[in-house]
């Protein structure tokens, strides 16, 4: 059979499928249910016999071979003797001396350990009686035939409001992130995604394709029926504005909101910029609208046609494999399929942990300006549609269409991939930026290697090559000695931009520089490992790592697949100490989100951005200190332009010690020496496109803005059933350890041009206003104190309370160094019922008053919410929502992961009941 007709088979399936046997409940769904009950009621041998039915009649039935793989490990620790600690020892050792490409689950741990450390008599296993019932089934099965595996889900939601509104549609990811509308709308610090929509998704995957002869191929789709699947876009007009100048549109709509998208315009002229608003689509047609721009020119929106569109596919991929080589198309994918390279650089698809891809950013060609002065407006890779389109799961909406490449032998690795991204509105066929990227590694000796990257993106202007950059590089890496590894790499990059405007063309180009030394102790083999995948070994009393890097990157050096803004500086959650716990099961249920161990590796940044010098070094260890494990972390970075001048040395020092198995104790400190201010310049925060500092009109120059924080804390289990912890902290850090929130909400962008070999150059020029509240370098002290108490009487029923009392009263809701009291009650009465019961008050000075009058507005908020989930199954549940808890799933860069944010300040009189159903 071709390919095609494969293909076409999965068309047909996906198009023909009967709703009915999506949702068919079959006679293993009974058993699992029989099963489920032993286990949850802790009868293991029971369970695992009713499991074992269950494969019988459905021989690929995942959840019964999980859960036999859970109960067989259970039992045999329970016939090794093994106490809880040592089963968690056992489990402690797999995760540090083991790499593994996913999660595994626990109890299938400690039974691959168990079966290695223990002598075990093998007896031959007896032979499989089948019923008749269950012999005919499976004959039938092998005489059919099943080449696609369907997985998918069903959500069904519905919202009503105090006003008796009911919503049945409503959803925007942008809602959960602080900005903007705290000071420009009527719903202020109390903005949030409702998040309430119907989605039905299909995951099809083609299997046993060898009975068919073809043996190497797969294909992958993903059909999804969402609002985000239902968007549409005006054609392109222009309007002159009452003032002069003009500005050409493209309104574009989407089905989540029932309104066109916000976006920045700039005008044809004279530089100019407006942002339009949200304006509401009704019988396929916008209503008019007015904007004012940045020179206060007057600009009316017209009513304009929608004309709708309607893509259900999300991903479909069909790919060649054998046991070296992959050859994959993507016609359509998510932002995954970017190439991630290994290079100590990383010059492909860098980014912190809630940026989109680099690979998804669109060329933007430059454009003349009038004037006067006469002047262009330089082209530029734009990412704001990217950024901001995410479902409310903030998955990535923009596409990439392309093809990638695998040979994986074994001395010698390539990688190469090859996309374009489209946005939500793009045309399919439209094709005007390109991203490439290619990784090539080859082992010299076994403990020598050498690799080659290069990466390439390429924009178009009406069909016509206008922007450029490509960068290459050369790297290293060398064992000498087991436990040292020493790494370098040498980077080239030239770039050319507005190739098609001859007058305006320009060019740059610059290297970049890294070498690092990695030690182990005790020695251990290291060539193959990353820093962060160097862990200690369950039976090491003692362990150190370290790492010394020394970087340089040219001011005129550009990986243009690559963003080193977010990653050169430490995220504002890992300044400080915190015990709580993300509760992600009582917030997502069946929904999975991106966990702790995905982000950790991003809390301390290391300095590397373009034009800049780096010299860092990290120490991490652990010792024995009256026979408890002690331990700590020590990271140091000096930075410098890369003309030499002097811009920051972050230094920080991070300690753990349990004394008694019912005590933990930490500490951090940090010390965060700047450069003397310069007058009108902001000294942390900067633009993130061009990375120069963001005008700040108070700002006077020679002051010091250098941060320090002090903190100690510790977490004390008096009882099986009752803990409490507490938290003192001594800073003046009410920047960077706050994410510039709220100031940095009070930000603006005006014109301005700049000269550049005798050119003029229009470009955006942000600034902040409204700082003086916020306090001037240099930045007085303050304190910040927090307590949490736990009570658990029984297992089936927790209270966490929880207060904060911070000098800072400007400090947010971005995470619990706010202001505030706060009671959490969490019941689970059973296994398929919970409950989950929020309360708050907190303080905070209000921003929109500020905003508006300068008046400093220091005013309490109240915030209930409560939560209910009922399980039908393990594949589907029942929520009920009154009121927003707080807690949004990983992916948005506002919150901070330990569960401590407040996504609104006061209660929403809001209910909202979802049903999610998998199969």
């Amino acid at each position: 059979m071709s390919i095609k007709k494969v293909l076409a088979l999965l068309l047909i399936a996906s198009i023909i499928l009967p709703p009915s046997s999506v949702f068919a409940v079959s006679a293993s769904d009974a058993l699992v249910g029989i099963a489920l009950n032993y286990y949850n009621k802790g009868y293991y041998t029971e369970a695992l016999h009713e499991f074992s039915k269950v494969l019988l009649i459905e021989p690929d039935n995942d959840q019964a071979a999980t859960y036999i793989q859970q109960i067989r490990g259970r039992l045999a620790a329970q016939r090794a003797g093994l106490r809880d600690e040592e089963v968690a020892a056992v489990l402690d050792e797999f995760e540090q001396s083991t790499d593994r490409s996913g999660p595994v689950d626990r109890n299938i741990i400690i039974n691959r350990e168990l079966d290695r450390k223990t002598p075990v008599r093998k007896e031959s296993k007896p032979p499989v009686v089948w019923h008749p019932k269950v012999k005919k089934v499976l004959g039938k099965r092998e005489r059919t035939g099943s080449y696609v595996d369907m997985k998918g889900e069903v959500q069904v939601s519905a919202g009503l409001r105090s006003s008796d509104e009911a919503i049945w549609k409503e959803a925007n990811a942008d809602l959960n992130e602080k900005n903007y509308r705290i000071l420009f709308s009527q719903t202020k610090h109390n903005t949030f995604d409702p998040a309430i929509f119907d989605r039905f998704r299909l995951n099809l995957d083609t299997k046993n394709l060898g009975e068919l002869g073809l043996d190497n191929l797969g294909a992958h789709a993903n059909i999804t029926v969402d609002p985000w699947s239902f968007t549409g876009k005006s054609d392109k007009f222009t309007i002159a504005g009452v003032g002069g100048d003009a500005a050409e549109f493209e309104l574009k709509y989407w089905s989540n909101t029932g309104k066109t998208v916000n976006e920045i315009i700039y005008t044809l002229n004279n530089g100019d910029a407006l942002a339009t608003p949200e304006i509401k689509v009704k019988s396929n047609m916008t209503s008019p609208a007015t904007v004012t721009s940045t020179f206060n020119n007057i600009f009316n929106i017209p009513a304009q046609k929608i004309h709708r569109e309607f893509l259900p596919i999300r991903e479909f991929w069909v790919e060649y494999k054998d046991d070296q080589n992959r050859l994959r198309v993507f016609p359509i994918a998510y932002q995954d399929q970017a190439l991630s390279t290994d290079d100590p650089l990383m010059l492909s698809n860098r980014h912190t942990w809630w940026e989109e891809s680099p690979w998804l950013a669109e060329w933007k060609p430059g454009e003349p300006i009038s004037g006067p002065p006469v002047g262009f407006r330089k082209g530029v890779w734009d990412d704001s549609l990217a950024f901001f389109t995410r479902d409310s799961d903030g998955l990535r909406l923009t596409a990439l269409r392309g093809a990638s490449f695998v040979y994986n032998g074994s001395d010698t690795k390539l990688e190469s991939t090859l996309a374009s991204p489209k946005n939500l509105w793009g045309d399919y066929g439209n094709f005007e930026s390109y991203a490439t990227s290619t990784r090539l590694k080859r082992d010299i000796l076994y403990n020598l290697g050498l690799g080659v990257t290069h990466t390439g993106r390429f924009g178009y202007n009406s069909s016509h090559l206008d922007g450029i950059n490509n960068a290459i590089s050369g790297d290293a890496k060398y064992e000498p000695i087991i436990g040292t590894k020493i790494s370098g790499q040498i980077a080239t990059s030239d770039s050319t931009f507005d190739r098609t405007n001859e007058t305006f063309k320009s060019h740059k180009r610059g290297n970049a520089y890294l070498v690092s030394l990695i030690n182990r102790f005790p020695a251990d083999e290291v060539y193959e490992k990353d820093y962060n995948a160097i862990r200690k070994g369950y039976s090491e009393d003692s362990f150190l790592k370290s790492k010394f890097q020394i970087a340089r990157m040219d001011v005129g050096f550009e990986s243009g697949l690559s963003t080193y803004r977010q990653t050169r500086d430490d995220e504002f959650w890992s300044r400080h100490i915190n015990f709580r716990k993300h509760p992600l099961s009582l917030y997502t249920g069946m929904t999975k989100p991106m966990g702790w161990d995905d982000i950790k590796t991003f809390a301390i940044g290391d300095g590397i951005d373009i034009g800049r010098d780096v010299i860092a070094l990290r120490l991490e260890g652990s010792t024995k200190v009256f026979d408890r494990d002690l331990d700590g972390l020590f990271d140091t970075r000096n930075v410098h332009k890369d003309s030499g001048a002097f811009i920051e040395n972050v230094s920080r020092l991070e300690l753990s010690y349990e004394p008694t198995d019912r005590l933990t104790t930490r500490f951090l400190g940090i010390r965060h020496n700047m450069h003397k201010t310069q007058t009108g310049l902001d000294p942390f925060m900067y633009d993130s496109v061009t990375g120069k500092q963001i005008a700040n009109a108070v700002i006077v120059s020679g002051q010091d803005p250098s941060l320090a924080t002090a903190s100690i804390g510790f977490d004390y289990k008096l009882t099986e059933q009752f803990s409490f912890n507490s938290v003192y902290e001594h800073t003046n850090d009410s920047n960077v350890a706050t994410d510039n929130y709220p100031r940095g909400l009070f930000n603006s962008a005006s014109q301005t041009t700049t000269t550049e070999n005798g050119k003029t150059y229009w470009e955006p020029i942000p600034f902040l206003y409204t700082q003086t509240p916020f306090g001037l370098a240099p930045y007085d002290y303050f304190d910040i104190y927090k307590f949490g108490f736990s009570y658990r009487p029984v297992n089936e029923l927790e209270f966490y309370l929880d207060f904060t009392f911070n000098e800072n009263k400007k400090a947010g809701q971005i995470d619990d160094n706010m202001n505030h009291f706060g009671l959490e009650i969490a019941y689970t009465p059973t296994a398929r019922l919970s409950f989950f019961f929020k309360y708050a008050i907190s303080r905070w000075l209000d921003m929109l008053e500020l905003n508006a009058t300068g008046f400093e507005l220091y005013d309490w908020h109240n915030n209930f919410f409560l939560q209910s989930r009922y399980s039908l199954d393990n594949s589907s549940e029942f929520v009920f929502d009154y009121g927003v808890g707080g807690i949004t799933p990983l992916g948005t860069a506002t919150y901070d992961p330990f569960g401590g944010a407040l996504a609104v300040l006061d209660t929403q009189h809001i209910m909202r009941v979802y049903f999610k159903k998998r199969f």
